[in-house]
């Protein structure tokens, strides 16, 4: 996870490049910070000055005392592996965004053996805060500030990111996407593969070969629906050879579909050449 000091700094350029760099600037959205129904949470109070105090210094928010749209803020406590953690949703009722609200949900856990400390709180607040200026940006269709996200150091920010592209522009962002195939984060390398596969370019047939080889199960499935959706001779060898030789059953049923894809169909079933013959694990 990025620090919040690296992570400030990315938003900070990038929201400033909004509200008063190049293109149409931004205007901010008053909003005003209450908490949802949280149970009683001991944090809760703590949490929610934290994100009244991140949106305040936030040039696309204005924390306004009564007139602003409800800025909601729900704290839980999720649990992962015996350690409980705190998840922060924050939800901005807001008629210019897509779904009627800018929302964020982000959860901090801990290192084992301590409990969680102010400086967690202002960690998942800050994050929270940054998921929401980045919706806002993600909305605006802007090339400079969708860019800017797609750098970012938090991975949570660049799958935002990607979904945008993958889902409005794949083709326009298809040549950013080599360097995130080869990303550390699964969720990543999944979303890099989905826009690769929307934009249908076979120059991107390479990249996803060489990410297949070193991508985890999760990505390995959007990369084979990615090599279908292209096709091509070496696609189809290709899923193929991952159709005879996955050790994973699933991931074989995902690699002779998107084979099927390739050949330019359903088709009622598969040529010999496709059909599992044995499990080796793929290389």
């Amino acid at each position: 996870m990025p620090s919040m000091a690296r992570l400030s700094c990315l938003v900070c350029a990038v929201v400033a490049a909004a509200c008063g760099g190049s293109g149409r600037a931004m205007a901010p959205t008053a909003v005003r910070v209450v908490l949802a129904d949280t149970g009683a949470d001991p944090f809760a109070d703590r949490v929610l000055g934290e994100v009244a105090a991140h949106l305040e210094r936030s040039p696309l928010f204005e924390v306004a005392d009564r007139d602003g749209r409800p800025a909601r803020v729900r704290v839980s406590r999720p649990v992962e592996a015996q350690v409980e953690g705190l998840r922060i949703d924050v939800r901005v009722e807001d008629p210019a965004a897509p779904s009627g609200a800018w929302e964020a949900a982000v959860e901090v856990f801990p290192a084992e053996g301590r409990a969680l400390e102010p400086a967690d709180l202002s960690l998942a607040a800050g994050r929270a805060v940054a998921v929401l200026e980045a919706r806002r940006l993600l909305a605006s269709g802007q090339r400079e500030h969708i860019g800017r996200i797609l750098t970012a150091d938090d991975p949570k920010l660049v799958a935002l990111a990607l979904e945008w592209i993958r889902d409005h522009a794949p083709g326009a962002y298809v040549d950013a996407m080599p360097p995130l195939l080869a990303s550390g984060d699964p969720g990543v390398v999944r979303l890099a593969a989905e826009v690769v596969g929307r934009a249908g370019d076979p120059a991107y047939v390479s990249v996803l070969l060489d990410a297949a080889g070193r991508a985890a199960e999760g990505p390995r499935r959007a990369i084979y629906d990615a090599l279908g959706r292209i096709g091509g001779d070496r696609a189809e060898r290709f899923l193929a050879f991952a159709a005879r030789n996955e050790a994973d059953d699933e991931l074989a049923r995902a690699a002779r579909h998107a084979l099927r894809r390739a050949r330019g169909g359903p088709g009622p079933g598969l040529s010999a050449d496709a059909r599992p013959l044995r499990r080796r694990g793929q290389r």
